[in-house]
């Protein structure tokens, strides 16, 4: 999303429900704008968003392949991990024990990855798992755990 035609923003939404209580449905009506904040100038093109719980911060990932990006829950950078060999990132979940799985969409891969602040990974490097053949610009584009 951009704001004044060049900033991104982040828009955190909250809703509440009662502690203990099952949720049967999803009434969008009870969800709430918490706040709107600028992404860093180099979050170029979000594609995916997850939430790091050991750290409380956000992992950004780029479309391009080449970076994620940490933020705070406001925006405000704090690091980033370089990737290497990805083509089109789209989907980034954490899946436990400080792991994350991330999506390439036109390859419908799926790899398996630490966040390391001020690393590097490698795409031949990591675990992963195809869920299908190659395919135009109509793959995977987003997972979730």
């Amino acid at each position: 999303m951009r704001a004044s035609g060049f900033a991104r923003v982040l828009i955190l939404a909250s809703f509440s429900a009662s502690a203990g209580a099952g949720i049967t449905s999803f009434d969008l009506s009870r969800y709430r704008v918490a706040g709107v904040y600028n992404l860093p100038s180099t979050a170029v093109e979000a594609s995916a968003i997850a939430i790091n719980p050991a750290t409380g911060t956000l992992l950004i990932l780029e479309d391009e392949g080449t970076l994620i990006i940490e933020t705070t829950l406001t925006g405000v950078l704090v690091g980033s991990m370089s990737l290497t060999g990805f083509a089109d990132t789209e989907g980034l979940t954490h899946v436990g024990s400080g792991q994350f799985v991330l999506a390439e969409e036109r390859l419908q891969d799926l790899f398996l990855f630490t966040y390391v602040r001020g690393g590097s990974v490698s795409r031949a490097s990591l675990q992963s798992v195809s869920l299908g053949p190659t395919i135009g610009n109509e793959g995977v584009e987003g997972v979730s755990f």
